[in-house]
Order: structure tokens, then sequence, then C-alpha cells
């Protein structure tokens, strides 16, 4: 019997790990080989189905005798850890076993602020460790949530075969090294053609004036706004976000060491009349005018206006988010901050999440050309390093324009696919469906007005396949029950008065 072919659960191969035995110590080297073992099993070094060397490899490799080796092997087996399968070898248990590191991780997010505070006092943290473990964890928001398609694209709209190709195309063994090597190893803000297709995409799409030298590109979206906090925010520095807003924003800044004030958000977008006036200029404001998160509301052009008045006499930088802003619905585009007059410098950032997750997760940030040195400066130790064949097809993917093309094409699917559900809720629920005026994205805010429970709410959706979550985490404080957040992009329409009606149904709503 070969139990070496692919079918086969069991990964035995040649393997190196440190165990430490203590030929002085009055203890059996037997007994200490089967501690060493079952350390490395429930630690998880050592993983359910993998394959042991033989008693003899071990032996040689401990520098033991195959006779303490022999009688471990036999003591792990009696006690489970271990198991022999017949012309194959001897494997870790596939019996799965509890290890006490994954029970103290499934505690992390419950533990009381008191006591994670304790932990990072007694670890000897840093001041920067000791405000995150002390800082609002606010839960999953739309890019953590399989709920949601962790907020990217559903799978029946990514462009697969064109990326397969480009990729291919840029793996080839045909090309010589100097083709594909074509990158300056110490390009820190990432590699030079991508830099240069983002920097004409954005410009034409987005309305932006910017250069190749200013556009950073990062290998995920949240980089971006971690390196802005990093060379931008001073404890005690105070920063002005949108609420509900993104809790990952909320959480970073407050990690820095950020002082918070939170501007409310109506169906036109950050209320710019309640903006506060600070005694000293607030360190930074971050928005997503082009669709906030959640609500998707888009900032009007008046009030676009108004912030950037009000900036320029009471904040040092804007961080404008367009993470999500290649799906709008019902508006004409307007301007990106970036683009309109004002005296407020404006950090850009923009990530192709939305548009291509999983194949791409890159994200980019537009520096005004005052802060491009200390950006690159910082860089330089945080996110040096990158997938040069993912970011050369990424390249070509933008010069060809397959991705404009792939915005047409899934805008037009998107918004069939929303009408049907906005058509379906308001079909079947009724009254007891407000859906607010929006414009943009892959998910819908609702407020749902139910005689059940938030808790029986999400069970139901659960079950039939809406992709429904709660908004509170958007909150800062924790937002109402009855506002939830729910993908439409991932849901065909032919659908959705089915789902809908299932979903009501276990409510007991029909």
């Amino acid at each position: 019997m070969n139990c070496y072919t692919g079918r086969s659960p069991y990964l035995r191969r040649p393997m190196d790990f440190p165990l430490i035995l203590d030929r002085e110590s009055q203890e059996p080297l037997h007994r200490q080989l089967t501690a060493a073992m079952k350390e490395a099993i429930t630690s998880g070094r050592l993983c359910a189905g993998q394959g042991l060397p033989s008693s003899r490899e071990l032996a040689s490799a401990l520098g033991v005798s195959r006779d303490t080796v022999v009688r471990s092997y036999q003591d792990l087996t009696s006690q489970g850890y271990i198991s022999l399968v017949p012309n194959c070898g001897t494997f870790v248990s596939v019996k799965p076993l509890t290890s006490d590191s994954k029970l103290k991780t499934s505690g992390l997010m419950e533990a009381s602020e008191a006591e994670l505070l304790s932990q990072a006092t007694s670890a000897g943290l840093s001041d920067f460790a000791r405000r995150l473990l002390s800082s609002s964890y606010a839960g999953a928001t739309a890019a953590d949530l399989p709920n949601l398609n962790y907020g990217a694209a559903p799978r029946d709209a990514l462009p697969f075969k064109i990326w397969r190709q480009l990729l291919s195309q840029r793996s080839s063994i045909n090309k010589s090294d100097s083709e594909f090597l074509d990158f300056d190893a110490n390009e820190i803000f990432g590699y030079e053609p991508l830099r240069e297709q983002v920097c004409r995409f954005l410009n034409r799409a987005k309305g932006l004036h910017c250069d190749p030298s200013q556009v950073v590109v990062f290998t995920d979206s949240q980089s971006g706004l971690d390196l802005i906090a990093r060379v931008l925010i001073n404890p005690g520095d105070l920063v002005v976000l949108e609420n509900p807003g993104y809790s990952g924003a909320r959480e970073l800044f407050q990690a820095y060491g950020a002082e918070i004030s939170y501007v409310p958000v109506d169906e036109n977008g950050l209320n710019t009349a309640l903006l506060p006036v600070p005694a000293q200029p607030c360190k930074l404001i971050y928005v997503s005018p082009s669709h906030q998160d959640p609500t998707g509301a888009v900032l009007t052009l008046s009030r676009r206006k108004e912030l950037l008045a009000w900036a320029e006499k009471h904040c040092r930088f804007i961080v404008e988010d367009a993470f999500d802003s290649d799906y709008n619905y019902s508006a004409n585009s307007l301007p990106a901050l970036q683009a309109m007059t004002g005296s407020t410098p404006v950090l850009y950032l923009y990530s192709f999440w939305k548009l291509l997750f999983p194949l791409v997760s890159t994200g980019c940030l537009v520096l005004p050309e005052p802060l491009v040195s200390a950006f690159g400066r910082a860089k330089r130790y945080v996110d040096r390093n990158f997938s040069l064949t993912e970011h050369q097809a990424l390249s070509d993917f933008l010069a060809e324009g397959h991705l404009e093309r792939h915005i047409y094409k899934t805008r037009q699917l998107y918004r069939r696919r929303r009408q049907a559900l906005i058509f379906a809720l308001k079909q079947i629920l009724g009254a007891a469906v407000r859906i607010p005026r929006e414009s943009g994205g892959l998910h819908l805010s609702l407020h749902l007005s139910l005689p059940c429970s938030q808790e029986q709410v999400l069970d139901s959706a659960r079950r039939v396949g809406l992709m429904l979550v709660s908004a509170s985490p958007y909150y800062a404080g924790g937002g109402p029950e009855e506002e939830y957040l729910v993908d439409f992009a991932g849901l065909p329409e032919e659908q959705s008065l089915a789902v809908v009606s299932a979903f009501a149904g276990n409510l007991e709503l029909l």
C-alpha cells in the first residue's frame, strides 16, 4: 500500500524540529523525549496528521539509542498522541487535542480592560500596545465578516480569466532576467510602472491632481492608514472622525494616542454644521466623502466646500478615504477633496479590495508633495516588500483598460441586484423596513422595525442566506439595534424575493 499519494491525509516527509534532552538529568532520556514530543504536539508545532521520522532517523538526529526512541513512541502511542499507520509510518494522532494557547487566544477580545492592562504591564509592553489594549474594541466590520463577503466583490463577478492570463504572461520562464527583474529594489513606494498606471487612473476616474512620485503602493488596504498614523499622530493630538464610521480607523488612531472628536453623519454624509471649533487646530480629519462607511451616503458638493473651509481654519490635514468609491448608482460623480481648491493638505487613500479581492488586495496612498520624503523614510521600515509578479500583472490590468471595463460591467450587475433586493424588502416587509437614500457600495444600510430581537433577526437571515449584519460596530459607543447592513452584490436578482420571503417567514411576519 502506497500512502504517499496526493489523496492521503498523512504528510510524511523528512523533518527537523528541535528537542531538548538533558543528559545530566536523573530523568530517563525516553521520558524526556516523550515530554518534549507532547509539548511539540499540544503547542501546535507538530500538527495532526504530520508524519514523524522513523525511530532510526530520530535516534540518529538526537544522538540517542534507537531503544530510547522506540520506548518514547510506545508511550506516546498508548496516550493517543501519535499513531502507527501500517506500511506508512508514524504520525501525529488525527484525534484533535486541546491547546491551552488556543483557549487563551479565543478569550482575548472578551477580557476586560483592567485584565488587558494588567497583562500589558506585567509583560512590559510599550505605551502603544497599552493604548491598543485599552481602546474600545468595536467588533468585526464589513472587511472582517464572511456575512458581507469580507466587503469584497462576489466570486461570480471577478475577472478570473483575464487575471490568470496576465499572471501567466508575467510569470513566463521565457522572459530574460532583465525583463523579469525590471524594477528598482530601492523603490520604496512600490513598482514604478504600477504607480504610473494608478496615477493615470486616479487622475482620470477620480479627478485627482497627482504625479507618480506621490503615489505609494501597499500590499493591503490598511497599511496606508497605519503609515499615516505613524507619521502624523502624536499622543494627545485631536483627530476628527465620522460617527458612524470605519471602526478600524477609530481604533488605530486611539492606539497611537489621539484624542477623538466625533461628528454625526446623515443622508448627505458628514454633517459639516456640527464640526468642532477647537482651541488649537486638530491634527487631521478622516472622512469618506465618496461613499460613507457604512451608510453609503455621498458628501454633497456644498458640504465638501464647507469641510474645506473649516479645515483651512481648524485642521492640519485631511485624510480622504475612497475605499468604496467605484460603485455609484444614482448621482453624478463629484470631485475628490484632493482635487478641490484648498490650503489644507489632503492624503488620499484608495484600494482595489472592493473590485478585485481575493485576486488583489493592493492599497494606495496619494501624498501631498511636502510629505513625500517623510513617508518614504517611514515606509522603508514598515512595508518595503511586494509581490513583483502580482504588481506587474495589476499594472497590465490597468494599462490595457481591463479595470475600467470591469468596473463598468459590474456596476450594471450590482445595480440590478441592488434594485431587486430593495424591491423585495419593500414588497415583503413594507413599512417595517426603511432604506436611507444612498448611492453607492456593495451593501445597503437598513432600519428594520420588527417585533423581534436583533439576535432573532440575524439568526433568521443566517438560516436563509441573507447576508445581514448589525451596524452597531461602526458607532462609537454602540449604535441602534434596528440598524443593519445587508450585502446585495452577492445575491442574484432572481433570488431576492424568495430569500426575503423566507427571512420574513422565519420571523412569522407573513
